[in-house]
């Protein structure tokens, strides 16, 4: 089930946690042999070495909260994607969130354009190290960005605020329109994402419903990403064509910068152990 997520001000409704939940989980089998570069997934105990190598994701969650200058809540959420192999690994998502509404005011609704209720957004991912501290660190990231057409478009997620039939309880936000865009470091390497880097988040599990990061050689058939409290901004990615390692920085805004804070269940259509490796 998907937890709770708090993000800062009106149009973070960045979908983020949400988002890159489809996308990314915990961890991999023992025993996979170590890598130049990476992360890179692993299912099964295999390396996902080829960039056609794809695994399906499902994630489905309760209610998810989007905080800020205005609240909003949605009371469900479906979720589907894939992970992608290579060198760093990657993945693509489509999160659907349904019943979204303004906290406290059921007919003030949040939707995305063509909907009564409901925001859908898409996204790619690539996994990233801690700032610094490559290969050597037992911790992974996710790096998401827009999967959005053209190749300077950075849009994340968009929402408008709007009356219910009959109702006035948006009062002066009716009508109101967030675009929520992805402001970090342009990614184009690997395999031409060619978006900026909009958030980063933890890989990892729950352990009793706490959030504990994974590291690498470790299998579980359920996984966890984090936004954490303390904002994590800057990234290690590996550069496959220039094969070296630089620096990224992920950030959203939206009327000012945007934040997140959450944590998302995700798993393989398959119910296979995944994970990742150094």
């Amino acid at each position: 089930m998907l937890r709770k997520s708090r993000l800062a001000a009106l149009g973070s409704i960045t979908l983020g946690a949400a988002l890159a939940a489809v996308a990314v989980g915990a961890v991999l089998a023992s025993g996979a042999a170590a890598v130049v570069g990476g992360p890179v997934w692993v299912m099964k105990g295999t390396e996902m070495a080829s960039e056609i190598s794809k695994e399906a994701l499902k994630s489905t969650g309760g209610q998810y909260t989007l905080t800020g200058t205005t609240n909003v809540v949605c009371e469900k959420v479906t979720g589907t994607g894939e992970l992608i192999g290579g060198n760093p690994g990657r993945g693509v998502s489509t999160i659907t969130f349904e019943k979204c509404h303004q906290e406290g005011k059921a007919n003030c609704l949040a939707a995305g354009t063509g909907f009564e209720d409901t925001i859908q957004a898409e996204a790619k991912s690539v996994l990233v190290y801690p700032h610094e501290q490559q290969e050597t660190q037992p911790e992974a990231l996710d790096a998401l960005t827009p999967n959005t057409s053209g190749s300077t478009e950075n849009l994340f997620v968009e929402f408008t605020l709007k009356n219910a039939s009959g109702s006035t309880e948006c009062g002066v936000l009716n009508n109101v329109k967030a675009d929520v865009q992805a402001n970090g470091s342009p990614i184009s390497d690997p395999s031409q994402i060619n978006k900026n880097c909009g958030l980063l988040a933890q890989l990892g599990k729950l352990v009793s419903e706490v959030f504990s990061p994974a590291p690498a050689l470790e299998e579980n058939t359920v996984g966890a990403l984090n936004a954490p409290a303390t904002v994590i901004k800057e990234a290690t990615i590996w550069e496959p064509i220039k094969k070296t390692f630089g620096l990224i920085t992920c950030k959203l805004e939206a009327f000012g910068e945007a934040a997140e804070v959450g944590v998302s269940d995700v798993s393989l259509v398959s119910n296979n152990a995944f994970g990742w490796n150094k």
